[in-house]
């Protein structure tokens, strides 16, 4: 009963499980006493105070452009793609390649539009990460 038992105990997984509970309870602050939670909020205020208003807004004007610029560029491309390939007639394969040719002229103003919304992201790339670099290092460069 007794060499039961020690097996039962040696494959176990109770303490192993209680530890890792305990370790994601003092990550995640659940064990904490409401002082203890308060003082945190708190001094997360005041290490995040220098974050100003206009920076913020800033950040959030760049990231809305990010993805209204992404966001059109993969609807124009369903909207490309997706018109060529209903517009196809596959009766035969020379219609077919007829109709492929006729569409991709049709769509060549979307994807031309395409081209540009790669050009201006690509030009833009730069003074973001910039934007964004100085929004979210600056507090590390203070220290």
């Amino acid at each position: 009963m007794s060499a039961l038992a020690a097996i039962k105990a040696f494959f176990s997984f109770k303490g192993v499980s209680e530890t890792a509970l305990g370790i994601v309870d003092k990550i995640a602050g659940t064990d904490w006493t409401p002082s203890q939670k308060a003082q945190f909020i708190i001094d997360f205020q005041n290490a995040t105070k220098h974050q100003s208003p206009m920076r913020r807004l800033i950040t959030a004007a760049v990231v809305l452009g990010i993805v209204i610029f992404s966001g059109a560029y993969g609807i124009l491309g369903a909207i490309e793609h997706g018109y060529v390939f209903l517009s196809i007639d596959s009766s035969s394969v020379a219609s077919a390649a007829a109709s492929e040719n006729l569409a991709k002229i049709k769509v060549q103003s979307i994807a031309t539009f395409r081209n540009e919304l790669v050009i201006i992201l690509t030009e833009l790339k730069e003074p973001f990460m910039i934007v964004l670099g100085f929004y979210f290092l600056s507090h590390i460069v203070k220290k």
